[in-house]
């Protein structure tokens, strides 16, 4: 018989894979609570949101290693897509390399600013500056802006 591989979902990108890929978070709501909670995680999206000052435990280095060096998740197309569509509708934008795993797009429009993050993994963040919140939506917010500001 042969045995399903168990799927679950990253608790940082929500994309599911397999289980015996995945980094275990066990979390405990408080000291006193016995009780946890497993999260489950792939390695490279926990290095993302761990700060670079916190060690982390050597085995996962190989593994994000071994994760970038056959991801080929980057979906160059789409971001090639996406300034092809500014440049067509006029929109100013400039491209900001700051992050090691990330391409920053500086949209400018009046009254406002976008600023759209392309991930090495595939995950786009847009976060646009108008809004006191400083809510970050995903990529379906970029129709949006072609909407209000395409010649």
């Amino acid at each position: 018989m042969i045995e399903a591989a168990i799927e679950v979902v990253c608790c940082f990108c929500g994309k599911s894979f397999h289980q015996e890929q995945a980094v275990i978070l066990a979390v405990y709501p408080t000291d006193d609570r016995k009780e946890s909670q497993n999260l489950y995680c792939h390695p490279c999206c926990l290095k993302k949101v761990v700060s670079k000052c916190v060690p982390l435990h050597p085995d996962l280095y190989s593994e994000i290693e071994e994760e970038v060096d056959n991801n080929d998740a980057f979906p160059l197309s789409n971001f090639l897509s996406f300034l092809n569509r500014l440049s067509e509708a006029h929109i100013s934008y400039h491209l900001i390399h700051s992050m090691e795993d990330a391409i920053e797009v500086h949209v400018d429009v009046p009254g406002e600013r976008w600023e759209v993050d392309y991930f090495a993994d595939g995950q786009v963040y847009v976060e646009r500056f108008t809004n006191p919140s400083g809510e970050i939506k995903d990529e379906k917010e970029l129709e949006e802006l072609f909407r209000l500001f395409s010649d």
